[in-house]
């Protein structure tokens, strides 16, 4: 089994208005003294859950929040802190998320230094009406500038994140967007649809009438255009919303979807080992407050049993482009899918919604834009 780590940093700059991950507005002063309590949960659990720490760590994924806002010397310490509790592979893929305008100047070269060979970047628009919708504190010229610098600094692998379905936002400016970024040096794309939570900004707006967004149809659309765009463009669909070009699947990400091992740190953040499920709580103070009582700041825990596991083998293979192997499902859970829901199947078929190939049931490019839907139907 692979093993992976997750480390929630929950600040940032500016909280963006669609955004519902656990974040904070930072200062240099809270994230100083945030930065401790890493170590008191790692040194926590190496009493609680030694077991853990027998694993090689494979994978390494700093995400946020913007850890790009962390001084090279806190990564440093952060990075020295994890290779104190784990053994980490020589090969291990070393992921930091981060915004364009921290990826300007010498920073690339010192974070490659420190060993991360994998970045993230939130460019999310190359259109400056939108980003400015959006809230993002970078320009198109900015982003584009930063993505240059990574690449110049000596970064093979590094990912642009991408949003469709904004305000404002045409197939055609989409398009443009795609064919911008096609050009730069990136061997990953992942373009994720504007979905708007409750606890968000927008969500204000969209209840007030006042949040214009695209109607369902165009999304769909700009979701079909941009798989068909960037599969000819040799990047390859290989989930719902990520692309890359052969070999540089994000390692870490395929980790969670092929129900492998992991550990989360950090506020809110999850963890998932040997059938066992935890997730920390979504406040800082209180994750801060329990530490310091020497507790574990959890707020959920689960064992995953065997109709859960099904579940979630469906629920996770079908986000895949590969889907699920039917005869798996068989000797893993007993279930007979193509049996139990043979007339759904085939409806789905006849939709353009499925597809088989090699006893795989996979999602179409159409299927996958509605996949909570089809996945809903087809749990037990």
């Amino acid at each position: 089994m692979s093993f992976g780590l997750y480390i929630h940093f929950p600040f940032c700059s500016k909280i963006c208005p669609y955004c519902d991950f656990y974040v904070l507005r930072e200062s240099a002063g809270k994230r100083a003294a945030f930065l401790s309590y890493y170590e008191k949960e790692l040194t926590l659990l190496s009493e609680k859950r030694p077991e853990l720490f027998k694993q090689q760590l494979e994978t390494i994924y700093f995400g946020g929040g913007t850890p790009s806002l962390l001084e090279t010397e806190q990564l440093a310490g952060l990075l020295k802190l994890i290779k104190m509790h784990f053994d980490v592979s020589t090969n291990a893929e070393i992921s930091l998320e981060a915004n364009p305008n921290d990826l300007l100047g010498d920073k690339p070269k010192a974070l490659r230094q420190l060993g991360i060979n994998r970045l993230s970047i939130g460019v999310q628009s190359l259109k400056d009406a939108e980003l400015k919708t959006l809230g993002r504190e970078h320009s198109a010229e900015e982003a584009w500038k930063a993505a240059q610098n990574v690449s110049q600094s000596g970064f093979e692998n590094f990912n642009i994140d991408l949003i469709f379905g904004l305000p404002g936002q045409t197939v055609n400016s989409w398009r443009k967007t795609l064919e911008e970024i096609a050009k730069w040096a990136s061997v990953h794309v992942s373009t994720y649809s504007l979905t708007i939570e409750e606890r968000t900004s927008f969500y204000k707006l969209q209840q007030a009438g006042k949040l214009p967004l695209p109607a369902d149809e165009v999304c769909q659309e700009m979701y079909l255009t941009g798989v068909e765009f960037l599969e000819n463009n040799g990047y390859k669909q290989y989930e719902i919303s990520n692309f890359a070009r052969l070999g540089y699947e994000s390692r870490h990400n395929r980790n969670y979807w092929q129900r492998q091992n992991y550990l989360g740190l950090g506020p809110s953040a999850h963890s998932f080992f040997n059938n066992q499920r935890w997730a920390n709580v979504r406040s800082l103070p209180a994750y801060q407050r329990k530490l310091d009582a020497t507790e574990l700041p959890l707020e959920l825990e689960e064992t995953i049993n065997q109709g859960k596991a099904l579940e979630e083998a469906l629920l996770l293979g079908l986000r895949q482009k590969e889907g699920i192997c039917l005869e798996n499902l068989k000797k893993e859970f007993g279930y007979d899918l193509e049996k139990e829901k043979s007339v759904l199947l085939t409806k789905l078929a006849t939709q353009n919604f499925t597809c088989k190939e090699n006893r795989h049931l996979q999602l179409t490019p159409l299927g996958f834009y509605v996949s909570d839907r089809i996945i809903s139907e087809l749990l037990p």
